[in-house]
């Protein structure tokens, strides 16, 4: 947000989209080590994909939503422009997000298939 509204970055085509994405990797990968920590002694090998395809994607998304209503207080409360006066563009931005974290999960599913993700 500092970035985007106040160093210009908004003004770079698409700018946001790589934003919202890259942020959702991000979180995406680290539900993944929240969850390895919570379920620490192997635990976490023994969870179906399923369950942690959709803990890291809801996870991925859950914290786009906050983002967003930060972007919303922000533009209400010191008239900034993250949202860019569009309403479509919170969808866009959440839409971005679960999109990072459908990504990461998918490359954590793989790795676990792959066994490079083993009980410790």
């Amino acid at each position: 947000m500092v970035i985007g509204t106040f160093g210009g970055g908004y003004r770079i085509n698409h700018f946001d989209d790589f934003l919202h994405i890259f942020s959702g990797i991000w979180i995406g990968y680290a539900s993944w080590i929240i969850l390895r920590y919570l379920l620490r002694n192997g635990g976490a090998a023994h969870l179906p994909d399923s369950f942690i395809a959709l803990y890291m994607i809801s996870f991925s998304l859950a914290a786009a939503a906050v983002w967003e209503l930060l972007e919303f207080a922000g533009d209400k409360l010191f008239s900034f422009t993250a949202q860019g006066r569009d309403p479509d563009d919170t969808m866009i931005d959440m839409i971005m997000g679960l999109i990072g974290g459908a990504i990461t999960a998918c490359v954590i599913l793989l790795l676990r298939r792959k066994g490079l993700y083993v009980k410790k």
